[in-house]
């Protein structure tokens, strides 16, 4: 059976069991949808036929039958090209969020970079600070270290400071002679080593000197021997307060220049 030759809007024909509807507005006959169940089992079915139908029409001699086929391949062409402008757009879509991931991508690998950049930087002010402590603790007991030598010197406790006073005669020295300068300590001290030497050494007998606390002898003679200059020092116990003073008496050998230093520590 043929399609009708002069159809109306609308009008359907039945042609090999399917039904298609005429429209004026494009000039082409529009099969009318099936179910999904019958779709799906006749499809392969209609693009046989249709082939076949388009391959009929093309060879046809009916001028009218040509142009319903014509008119079909444009349609089937513009949808076709719609499809693929549709497939292009959405193709630039995903080259577009594919750049944007990319970029996205990007930026994270960046902001990871600066992490592990500001976490090192962070690392090593920590280490800087660490040092900067440890030295700070390290000077400030340096500094309770010699604050309490300090105090210590300055208020009679103990001292890992040796410190001396010193009695000197200067000059010749013709024995026997009685010293008169005095030496008035500043604190409370106790005596503990008497060092002595002199510039010339004595020629004609041993060089002996002795130590008066308060005009007293505290019990030692020292002395320096013959055509030497350094005495070897001697261990005393004399405790000394602010009221009380020394002076040096000499005996024995002429000699030069006298240096008596006496270790002491405060009490």
């Amino acid at each position: 059976m043929a399609f009708p030759t002069s159809p109306t809007n609308g009008q359907q024909a039945t042609i090999n069991g399917i039904t298609y509807t005429y429209s004026t507005t494009y000039g082409t006959w529009t099969r009318v949808p099936t179910n999904a169940g019958q779709a799906s089992t006749t499809a392969n079915a209609a693009f046989i036929q249709a082939n076949a139908a388009f391959s009929q029409a093309n060879n046809s001699t009916d001028t009218w039958v040509r142009g319903q086929a014509n008119n079909a391949y444009n349609t089937a062409n513009s949808a076709g090209s719609f499809a693929n402008g549709s497939f292009t757009v959405a193709n630039s879509a995903a080259s577009f969020a594919n750049g944007a991931f990319t970029t996205s991508n990007s930026a994270a690998s960046f902001a990871n970079g600066s992490f592990i950049t500001a976490n090192s930087a962070a690392s090593f002010a920590n280490g800087s600070f660490v040092a900067a402590n440890s030295g700070a603790i390290f000077a400030n007991a340096a500094f309770a270290r010699a604050n309490a030598a300090y105090n210590a010197a300055n208020t009679g406790g103990g001292s890992s400071v040796d410190t001396y006073i010193s009695l000197t005669m200067t000059g010749a020295i013709t024995s026997p002679y009685t010293g008169t300068s005095r030496f008035y300590p500043p604190r409370a001290m106790s005596l503990t080593t008497v060092y002595a030497n002199l510039s010339t050494a004595a020629t004609s007998g041993n060089f002996t000197y002795i130590i008066k606390k308060n005009g007293t002898s505290i019990g030692n003679t020292f002395t320096i021997t013959q055509n030497q200059t350094v005495m070897t020092p001697a261990n005393i116990t004399v405790s000394l307060t602010t009221t009380d003073y020394l002076t040096l008496d000499v005996n024995g050998a002429n000699a030069t220049d006298l240096f008596v230093r006496i270790k002491y520590t405060n009490t």
